[in-house]
């Protein structure tokens, strides 16, 4: 879990590396953007030298993993059972369409090992058009 003030850290450091002249006009871009603290800061940190942004070891995250898809799960499916594509797709649509047809009347559906899928009833509660800002009454769903 990052540090809570870690964001604030960068953009002290950020700031600094800008008064100081080590930044390039992107990250110059970014560092007015990103001020919201005031002048106060870059005249506290101008004093202390700090680290431009390109010296610091940045770590990449990992790319989000790519979501599988209804058509992905049947060739999947296909290949492992040597059938079709077009009947194991209809297998997967006529799966989810009972434990849809399960949920829409109030059951529970449980797959071992996979999970659980339940109706869920949200309450009605009162909000407001964000255009026009007059009270609206949600209803549940």
């Amino acid at each position: 879990v990052p540090h809570p003030l870690s964001r604030e850290r960068e953009r002290e450091s950020v700031w600094a590396s800008a008064y100081q002249g080590k930044m390039l006009s992107s990250q110059m871009m970014f560092a007015r953007r990103s001020r919201n603290v005031g002048s106060k800061l870059l005249r506290s940190y101008a004093a202390t030298p700090r680290l431009d942004m390109a010296d610091k070891k940045t770590t990449k995250k990992a790319p989000a993993p790519k979501d599988l898809l209804k058509p992905e799960l049947t060739a999947a499916i296909a290949e492992k059972h040597e059938i079709s594509k077009a009947l194991a797709g209809r297998i997967v649509s006529e799966a989810f369409t009972v434990m849809s047809a399960a949920i829409a009347q109030g059951r529970a559906v449980r797959v071992t090992d996979f999970g659980r899928f339940q109706p869920y009833l949200s309450k009605a509660r009162s909000s407001h058009n964000p255009l026009t800002m007059e009270p609206v009454e949600v209803p549940e769903k």
